[in-house]
């Protein structure tokens, strides 16, 4: 199942001088253990020093997530899609979709864009980068689900029994219907075999031994003259 998810907001604009991105959108706060629920859009010249842009074949966001306290690092890579040229031709938009892998630490969020260009032997013939951006912060949030199993260990393990029951139940009874549903086929074949050989004449016994033969009957009487 896909989760379309529409970014309404202001797009990160690139500063093709600067190599930086800049953006008026509000939503800089991701909260932690987001996932694939919010994405961010970019947006750039089509055309950079002569450059045709939309010729990259290879757009990847690397990210680092900080532990604002630990300075731990969660980091990757992230392909950009809807990778397309605009309707004016003159600018190009990609966006990408933020997963948990981001979000995993609190602290904040930076990133810089690569566009390549990538040969069939895959050499890479052009590349561009950007500045790091990196005015994200991934802030607290909370998730209850390991304290609650804690609490009701009894009640969770009573569930989980019940349910490994009735898996079982469904899978004897299942077993049963597989049986006899083959029987059923078995006996319907077996019954129009029959019937086939009924109306053919098959099924003719073999000719039986020729009986004793019987007593003589009583002689009448001579008639009249």
């Amino acid at each position: 199942m896909t989760h379309e998810i529409i970014d309404q907001d202001p797009h990160f604009v690139l500063d093709e001088v600067k190599k930086k991105w800049n953006t008026t959108s509000k939503k800089r706060n991701l909260i932690q253990g987001d996932h694939c629920s919010e994405v961010f859009t970019f947006e750039m010249p089509r055309y950079i020093e002569g450059h045709d842009m939309s010729l990259c074949n290879r757009v990847e966001i690397h990210y680092d997530n900080i532990d604002l306290k630990t300075k731990e690092k969660s980091s990757g890579v992230a392909t950009g899609y809807g990778f397309a040229v605009g309707a004016d031709s003159e600018r190009i938009k990609f966006s990408w979709k933020i997963r948990k892998d981001a979000t995993a630490y609190v602290g904040s969020l930076e990133f810089t864009v690569k566009l390549r260009c990538v040969d069939d032997e895959e050499n890479i013939v052009y590349e561009y980068n950007t500045e790091l951006y990196d005015r994200i912060s991934v802030l607290a949030g909370k998730d209850n689900g390991e304290e609650v199993l804690e609490c009701y260990p009894d009640i969770l393990a009573e569930v989980m029994e019940t349910a490994n029951a009735a898996a079982e139940s469904a899978a004897s009874v299942d077993a049963r219907l597989e049986e006899l549903n083959e029987a059923t086929e078995r006996a319907n074949t077996i019954s129009e075999t029959l019937e086939y050989k009924l109306a053919a004449g098959e099924l003719k016994g073999e000719k039986g031994d020729k009986g004793d033969r019987g007593m003589t009957g009583i002689r009448g009487s001579k008639g009249d003259k």
